[in-house]
């Protein structure tokens, strides 16, 4: 069985990302906006058209609750539903 190497794996990976080009040290903001750079390019493959698309998505789903909430359980969305059924009637 082989033995562990020492060291947690919290210095592992920051190891492992200074190798890379990233640059863990304090004084250098750059550095450390290259490597928090390279851990989102990493961990999230996600296209920003996709992101794009699922925040449009859910803002449009909570849109559509609250309207129906609005139309279903308020007074002034029951008279309105009415309104516009009278409405379609009378044409």
């Amino acid at each position: 069985m082989p033995a562990r190497k020492k060291g947690s794996l919290k210095e592992k990976v920051i190891k492992t990302m200074v190798l890379e080009g990233g640059c863990m040290e304090q004084n250098n903001p750059a550095g450390q906006q290259n490597l928090n750079k390279k851990w989102l390019k990493e961990f999230f493959q996600i296209p920003l058209d996709w992101l794009s698309f699922l925040l449009v998505a859910t803002v449009s789903i909570i849109h559509a609750i609250k309207t129906s909430y609005y139309l279903t359980n308020t007074e002034e969305g029951k008279a309105e539903i009415e309104r516009q059924a009278k409405e379609r009637l009378d044409r």
